[in-house]
């Protein structure tokens, strides 16, 4: 077992290292026994203790069920997910054994994604809500439109309508998407891929109507070699191309390194234009097994004194 710890601070001025193509290939070698779980926790920064942890029980590398447990808020949920046709087809969410939220997946006879549908309650109002993207894929481009309702039947809210674009390797290159509750402007990202398919920049920029664009921030990622743990089971849970359509449903906080989720290495580096020169020191840290794969990644985010926590999260593995 070794271990890999990358610090990295942020700086106004991109500096970004590329690998060769050499360098980041991921060694395709067999885990050292069975995925079985992996276990995510958040941490409180004061005390460092476990704040919010989920569970997740695989099979195959897929996600099979998971229970969240908040300190915080005193919280606990289960959920389950089930398949068909090895794709993913609902997940369902109990707290206290009631059902709060249950979503669908649904597909076309080619096995691309038609609808995505959440159903859930609104916690102050208790108000039952559905909420529906559809997606029409065209040779080259997707589009999709998101709308709510409280039938399950007359989605008559707009939420926001999207356009995509896939290119190699399923690698969501461009997205723009128009939030008609605060009524645009229109919202887009552009990102860049290294030749193993990890997310190396992403750009946000609007476009308001007269044509004119802005940008708001450019992230930009470095990796090692190690193989991403998370980026597997993500894979066979929800597919590549899945993952990329709905990749703006993750959080948008800019400490939530998303591109974990779909790099097939594991994570070393990071800057923002966003974020001010010389604060936040950002550190990861990767356990690895002898065949150079993630058996624990930590995630910190730390104030401008280098000492005392602003963020902080782990994913560990196990393995049988």
């Amino acid at each position: 077992m070794k271990k890999s710890v990358f610090i990295v601070a942020f700086f106004v001025t991109l500096i970004f290292t590329a690998c060769t193509s050499d360098e980041m290939i991921v060694e395709q070698e067999s885990f050292n026994g069975t995925l079985t779980e992996f276990i995510y926790s958040i941490y409180d920064t004061s005390t460092l203790d476990i704040s919010e942890q989920t569970i997740y029980i695989l099979g195959n590398n897929r996600i099979l069920s998971s229970l969240y447990n908040s300190n915080e808020f005193n919280t606990t949920l289960n959920s389950t997910y089930s398949y068909l046709d090895d794709r993913i087809t609902e997940i369902v969410t109990y707290e206290n054994n009631q059902m709060i939220k249950k979503t669908n997946y649904n597909y076309d006879n080619n096995g691309n994604l038609l609808e995505y549908i959440s159903m859930f309650t609104e916690t102050d109002t208790l108000q039952l809500y559905y909420d529906k993207h559809t997606f029409t894929h065209t040779q080259d481009t997707i589009f999709a439109e998101r709308k709510r309702s409280t039938d399950g039947i007359n989605y008559d809210t707009f939420i926001s309508t999207m356009k995509m674009i896939l290119e190699d390797n399923d690698n969501r290159t461009y997205f723009e998407i128009f939030d008609y509750i605060n009524n645009g402007p229109i919202s887009v990202k552009r990102s860049i891929y290294d030749t193993n398919d990890n997310m190396i920049t992403e750009e946000t920029s609007v476009r308001y109507t007269d044509g004119t664009t802005s940008m708001v921030n450019l992230n930009t990622y470095g990796y090692n070699t190690s193989v991403n743990t998370l980026q597997t089971i993500y894979e066979e849970t929800f597919g590549r191309k899945n993952t990329m359509l709905l990749y703006h449903l993750e959080s948008q906080i800019i400490f939530n390194f998303n591109p974990r989720f779909l790099s097939p290495n594991s994570m070393s580096a990071f800057s923002s234009t966003s974020v001010t020169e010389g604060s936040f020191p950002v550190e990861f840290e990767n356990t690895l097994d002898t065949n150079n794969i993630s058996l624990y990644d930590d995630y910190r985010v730390y104030t401008n004194n280098s000492i005392d926590y602003f963020y902080k999260f782990t994913l560990e593995y196990v393995f049988e």
